[in-house]
């Protein structure tokens, strides 16, 4: 059966939302235009509910975001407050992606306010863990989580790997 929400992809990044969830998979550079349109799409689920988890995977082929990026990132961040709930984000390659990816997402949600909500986990099933533990009513079961990845992985047509657990380095 196919998945009553549609993917919406932009350029290389993809996402779909379910109930309090908003999950994503970046596979192509950090850009101001790709960040609008995922802060679109956050934005959107933010406005019909108390609060939200983001899921965010980034695949090795992206590349971080510049200072000014950085900084807007921040401000977004900011103004969502307490509607986010948790944003996981699992940086899959190796031990220095996922290094560079949690120096840049702890810098930014340090200064937005948020850095006691956000998790950067290098395996998905440790990252569906995470939103296990701040799972309300409304967010999805870990399999419906893995059936909404795979639908994502498959509109940038790309393969998701289950990650690197830490301290293993890169396969």
């Amino acid at each position: 059966r196919g998945m009553r929400e549609r993917v919406e992809s932009h350029d290389g990044v993809a996402g779909v939302s379910r109930g309090d969830l908003f999950m994503l998979v970046w596979r192509s550079p950090a850009s101001l235009a790709r960040w609008e349109w995922q802060m679109n799409r956050i934005d959107r689920v933010a406005a019909s509910r108390t609060d939200m988890v983001v899921f965010n995977v980034i695949l090795e082929t992206s590349d971080p975001p510049d200072g000014a990026l950085r900084s807007r990132m921040q401000a977004d961040f900011r103004k969502l407050g307490e509607k986010l709930r948790r944003i996981v984000v699992v940086p899959l390659g190796g031990s220095v992606w996922m290094s560079v990816v949690r120096t840049i997402v702890r810098g930014i949600l340090l200064v937005s306010g948020q850095a006691q909500r956000q998790s950067v986990v290098g395996t998905v099933s440790e990252g569906l863990r995470k939103l296990a533990e701040v799972a309300g009513p409304e967010t999805p079961s870990s399999a419906e989580i893995r059936e909404m990845l795979a639908a994502v992985a498959t509109e940038l047509n790309v393969v998701l790997e289950e990650g690197v657990r830490e301290g293993e380095g890169a396969r």
